[in-house]
């Protein structure tokens, strides 16, 4: 069962209903992969708790559990694909711009990274995994079915932590929740980062990083030059942002990545694999 640990301060108490909520929901979309253990009540409040939140933004958005294209194993509560249903009113715009909700989106790269952790369980099994700058909460979620034994989910934005524990009852997972990273006060094997260089002004974040551990994971979609930055690049995949926002092209390469000071043990598998797989390809 889901438990948000003491060690950490708790959530805004206007939050607090997450905490409870176990999550069912039906969707359009088909194979949604929920907890079996799971009431339309429980879902209700918890999507109702969201929708408040993203309506402070989008007035008319609506919350909805969707099965990821890219792990359908994981589904997530996001915004409905089908917003909005007509026009864009002025206001949403506007206030979409200057505190957009982006934890009602699954971004390309999140979920590049937690196909890519489903499938190589190895790289999280036993370990204490940080997700950080987590939003929905899909790489760390990734990482808990992985059989970690720990998965911290960091995130500045409260309503990204109250996300990602309705995301985590939604599929049978426990995270514990960390607004401020300055906090952490435990040992970390791995570190998950994905679309979280979305601005430039975030790359001093990646030495900081390091600093915890050099087990880093990076995937992301609008850097170029990543690999001056002490990253190895280990594989480039296509995918687009749940709901899809039609982004372009470029932004849905995405380019997974190991920090060059990982310890090499653990990827040991991968690095051969991935040898020969780059001279099969010459």
């Amino acid at each position: 069962m889901y438990q948000c640990r003491s060690e950490y301060p708790p959530l805004d108490p206007q939050l607090a209903i997450l905490a409870s909520a176990s999550i069912v929901h039906v969707h359009t979309s088909n194979h949604i992969n929920v907890s079996p253990a799971l009431t339309k009540e429980d879902i209700a409040t918890a999507i109702e708790t969201l929708e408040q939140n993203l309506r402070q933004t989008v007035s008319q958005g609506e919350i909805s559990i969707t099965s990821l294209p890219l792990v359908p194993e994981i589904s997530l509560l996001l915004l409905d694909e089908d917003y909005p249903r007509g026009p864009l009113p002025h206001e949403d715009s506007i206030a979409a711009l200057n505190d957009p909700a982006y934890w009602s989106f699954c971004w390309a790269s999140g979920q590049v990274l937690a196909r890519w952790l489903l499938d190589h369980t190895h790289i999280a099994k036993d370990q204490v995994v940080l997700d950080f700058g987590a939003c929905s909460g899909v790489a760390g979620i990734a990482a808990a079915m992985s059989g970690a034994q720990r998965v911290i989910a960091c995130d500045i934005d409260p309503m990204a932590l109250a996300s990602c524990r309705a995301n985590a009852i939604v599929n049978g997972c426990e995270l514990t929740l960390l607004e401020n990273i300055e906090a952490l006060d435990t040992h970390i094997d791995l570190i998950l980062a994905a679309d979280v260089l979305y601005d430039r002004e975030n790359v001093p974040w990646l030495e900081q990083l390091a600093t915890i551990t050099p087990n880093i994971l990076l995937a992301d979609s609008r850097m170029k030059d990543v690999e001056h930055w002490g990253y190895r690049r280990l594989l480039s995949q296509y995918a687009t942002t749940v709901p899809d926002l039609d982004e372009a092209r470029e932004f849905t390469d995405v380019k997974l990545y190991l920090n060059e000071r990982a310890d090499l043990g653990r990827w040991a598998i991968h690095t051969a694999g991935q040898k020969n797989e780059s001279r099969s390809s010459r």
